[in-house]
């Protein structure tokens, strides 16, 4: 089993991802990945259902982008070297791993694919998205410098560390060395004066931030204990109504109770919907049916209609047969 799912595994680094990368790496604009995606996604679904491309795709004789296959390669050898008792296994694994990428390709580039937004791009989209890049390699690299300079000095500050980057990842370095003396001397002279005034401006926006964040998390507070006091007031209210009513708790009480009010049958529907509310807002109660604590259903038409007396005595005494199974939230 571990054999099969690395050699599964294997075939689609050699055959699928390092191909892609190699797409990605290549210079050219992102959407024209547009195109193989879709090579892609349409191979790994015909693949996924199809048991002879899948072993085909096995032995490297077909594979989804237009790549000569790698002879030489001691790796890709070994992999489509045919072992009966291997791939026996790694056949209907590949066929599973297929089917996950072709569900993760259209949740994550839908909108690169036939019918999304950017699939048939215009010549001015195209040109207003020249300067992305394919991969996120260079904000990894940059997150990663960042990273390290911050574990290296953790003193220094988030503008110095931003600085540092910039000057070293532009290379100003060496655009400063290859000035004329004069000229780089200018510059350096207005930077330290512009220096004084870019730290006191990042002053006053780290500032600006941490009251917005401060304002954040009072307002957060704020709606929380609104929405406790309400909760409160709430149980307040149905405490107050079963009360009156009283807690029905078995089958019997249900229905000497409901007796007793005679033929008000408004004041039997008010009771069973105190009996319900309390039942989930107050203590509660889990059901398997999360349709038992509503007073109405949903009809084939669209409209919902307010569900009978007996309807909820129903639910009701299902409740009450549970209640000592069904653990409440606070059990759990």
């Amino acid at each position: 089993m571990y054999l099969a799912g690395t050699k599964a595994l294997g075939l689609i680094s050699k055959f699928i991802t390092l191909p892609l990368w190699r797409l990605i790496e290549q210079p050219a604009h992102i959407l024209d990945m547009n195109n193989h995606i879709s090579i892609l996604l349409n191979f790994i679904d015909i693949a996924g259902a199809d048991s002879e491309s899948s072993i085909k795709f096995m032995a490297g004789e077909k594979i989804p982008f237009d790549e000569p296959l790698d002879d030489s390669n001691k790796v890709v050898r070994k992999l489509i070297q045919p072992n009966e008792e291997i791939d026996e296994i790694c056949l209907p694994l590949l066929q599973a791993i297929f089917v996950a990428l072709s569900q993760l390709l259209r949740r994550m580039v839908s909108e690169h694919l036939p019918g999304g937004i950017f699939y048939d791009p215009s010549e001015q989209l195209k040109q207003q998205t020249s300067s992305a890049l394919k991969h996120n390699k260079l904000p990894e690299f940059i997150f990663a410098q960042l990273d390290h300079l911050v574990s290296y000095r953790p003193n220094a500050s988030v503008l110095a560390n931003e600085a540092y980057i910039m000057y070293s990842f532009n290379k100003t370095s060496l655009w400063l060395q290859n000035l004329p003396a004069d000229e780089r001397n200018l510059y350096l002279e207005q930077s330290r004066k512009d220096g004084k005034l870019i730290r006191e401006k990042f002053k006053k926006r780290l500032k600006a931030i941490e009251i917005q964040r401060l304002e954040e998390q009072k307002k957060k507070q704020l709606e929380n204990e609104r929405h406790e006091r309400l909760r409160i007031e709430k149980a307040e209210n149905l405490t107050k109504d079963i009360c009156y009513y009283g807690l029905w708790q078995t089958h019997q009480q249900v229905d000497e109770v409901i007796a007793s009010y005679n033929v008000n049958k408004t004041e039997i529907i008010k009771a069973l919907q105190c009996q319900l509310k309390f039942r989930r807002d107050v203590l509660k109660q889990v059901h398997s049916n999360k349709k038992v604590y509503n007073f109405s259903m949903k009809m084939a038409s669209g409209k919902y209609k307010k569900l009978s007396l007996d309807e909820m005595k129903t639910n009701l005494l299902s409740l009450v047969k549970t209640a000592l199974d069904v653990p409440t939230e606070e059990k759990q």
